[in-house]
C-alpha cells in the first residue's frame, strides 16, 4: 500500500510539471524502485541479496500497480490520451512550425495511437485554425532569411530539404517552392 502511494505521488508530480500520455507515466512509473518488506507474503519477490541488508530492499515497481495508479489518474481526468495529443500539437505548432508527418511521428513515441492522433488534430486544427500549407510558408519564410546569400537554385534545394526534414507533404512543399518560384 504504501508502494501505491508513493507512485501516485511521483505520477502527479510528473504530471504537475507538463502532460504526459500513459505510456509516457507507465514508463516513468516503471522505472521506479520502491521499498518493500522483505518478508512479504503477496506476489513481491525480493531477491536474497538485496542492497540493504535488513528487514526492507528496493524493488521495481509492481505493474499491477502501476495499473492501478494509471486507471485511478484517468477516472480523476488527470490522465487523458486524447487530451495530451491536442496539448501537444498546439504547443509544437506555436513553438515551430512543422508537418503533420513530424507531429504523427512524435505523437506516436508518446505512446499515442493513430485514431487518438487524428481526433485530437481535428480539434487542435479547429483550436489553432492551422493549415498545413500555411504552416510550411511560414517555416520557409523563416529559413529564407538564413538562405538569402545563396544562388536560387541553391536557397530551393535547401529549402526542399528543410521542409521535408520538418515533416511536411509533398503537396505542401510544392506549393511554397511554387511560390518561391514566381
Amino acid at each position: 500500500m504504501e508502494a501505491q502511494k508513493y507512485l501516485l505521488q511521483r505520477a502527479l508530480y510528473f504530471l504537475a510539471r507538463r502532460p504526459h500520455s500513459t505510456t509516457e507515466i507507465r514508463q516513468k512509473l516503471s522505472r521506479i524502485k520502491v521499498w518493500a518488506a522483505k518478508t512479504t507474503g503477496g506476489n513481491a519477490k525480493i531477491p536474497d541479496n538485496t542492497e540493504k541488508a535488513g528487514s526492507t530492499a528496493k524493488i521495481p515497481a509492481n505493474p499491477e500497480d502501476i495499473t492501478k495508479i494509471i486507471q485511478r489518474l484517468t477516472e480523476l481526468g488527470y490522465l487523458n490520451d486524447e487530451d495530451f495529443a491536442r496539448i501537444y500539437i498546439g504547443s509544437s505548432l506555436r513553438r515551430k512550425p512543422q508537418g503533420l508527418r513530424l507531429l504523427e511521428m512524435n505523437l506516436r513515441q508518446k505512446g499515442i495511437d493513430e485514431s487518438t492522433f487524428a481526433t485530437a488534430l481535428k480539434l487542435a486544427s479547429v483550436e489553432n485554425q492551422f493549415d498545413e500549407s500555411d504552416l510550411a510558408q511560414d517555416a520557409a519564410d523563416k529559413k529564407l532569411r538564413t538562405l538569402s546569400k545563396l544562388p536560387p537554385n541553391k536557397q530551393k534545394e535547401k529549402l526542399y530539404r528543410f521542409l521535408a526534414s520538418r515533416g511536411f507533404s509533398m503537396d505542401s512543399i510544392m506549393k511554397v517552392l511554387n511560390k518561391f518560384s514566381s
